[in-house]
């Protein structure tokens, strides 16, 4: 038995409108009353048109803002890479302008005023265990020679330990084998002497009868055959102890110089003292 299906009705809507216009453009072909059938036909067909239109509208504006996105995801991206370009600009451009007030801090020290200087950017770090070493880029060619004072305005950084023609490595004072000189309340000289990084140097054998307190700032003595002139600020006392059965005392001695925020030193063309 055939069984009876009802015609799909998209197609039913498909043929009534191929039918419409092969009927006006047949009128149209004859002249005559077109322009009512047309104007009737608008009538009929727009209320359907405008349904369709809306109903495709939202389809529309998705794929135009897909398109849209797509432009602006790369409008995005290059912003932010300019954002970035200025950002990176400004870095550096802020590193310069701290290099420079480091360096016209360094032109007019005020000690050791009378030797000669080259001022050397500190290039970097050798951070170990039990020392610490800082590379600069100015060496032998410049006149810097091993055993040279180095320092900043604030005061001693160290000594040059080794050079090449363009560069040298600085012993900071907080190297175990570092040692000054350092003049003592009263006029009394004594040793200080590094114990590692991020440690105060000691200053042993104090005589208990010597005025020092905490808070003392202690220079270079410069005395005979000491490998620093005299009046280098070192460092500031930071306590002073007298150990159980101790004749003397111990000072605790804070550099005034923090080696990991170094930008700029200066090497003092310094050969030391003759006996």
């Amino acid at each position: 038995m055939a069984v009876y299906r009802r015609p799909n009705r998209a197609r039913y809507v498909l043929a009534l409108l191929v039918l419409t216009s092969i009927t006006l453009v047949t009128l149209d072909a004859r002249g005559g009353t077109l322009g009512t059938v047309r104007s009737d036909a608008r009538s009929v067909f727009d209320p359907i048109t405008h349904a369709t239109h809306s109903a495709l509208a939202p389809i529309g504006n998705f794929l135009s803002g897909a398109a849209d996105y797509g432009s602006l995801k790369k409008e995005n991206q290059r912003l932010r890479e300019q954002v970035a370009g200025m950002q990176s600009n400004a870095s550096a451009t802020a590193a310069a302008q701290a290099e420079a007030a480091a360096i016209m801090a360094q032109a007019d020290l005020p000690f050791a005023t009378n030797l000669p200087k080259v001022d050397a950017q500190v290039v970097g770090q050798n951070p170990e265990n039990f020392d610490v070493s800082l590379e600069i880029d100015k060496g032998t060619s410049r006149g810097v020679a091993v055993g040279d004072p180095v320092v900043t305005q604030a005061g001693l950084v160290g000594t040059v330990a080794s050079t090449t023609a363009n560069g040298a490595t600085v012993r900071v004072l907080t190297d175990p084998i570092f040692t000054v000189g350092v003049s003592m309340p009263g006029g009394v000289a004594a040793e200080a002497t590094g114990v590692g990084p991020n440690s105060p140097l000691q200053v042993s054998g104090v005589d208990p009868a010597t005025p020092v307190k905490a808070g003392m700032i202690l220079d270079t003595s410069g005395v005979t055959l000491e490998t620093f002139p005299p009046g280098i600020p070192v460092g500031k006392v930071t306590s002073v102890s007298t150990d159980a059965g101790a004749l003397h005392d111990t000072v605790s001695l804070a550099p005034l110089i923090n080696p990991n925020q170094l930008v700029v030193v200066s090497v003092l063309i310094y050969s030391g003292q003759t006996p």
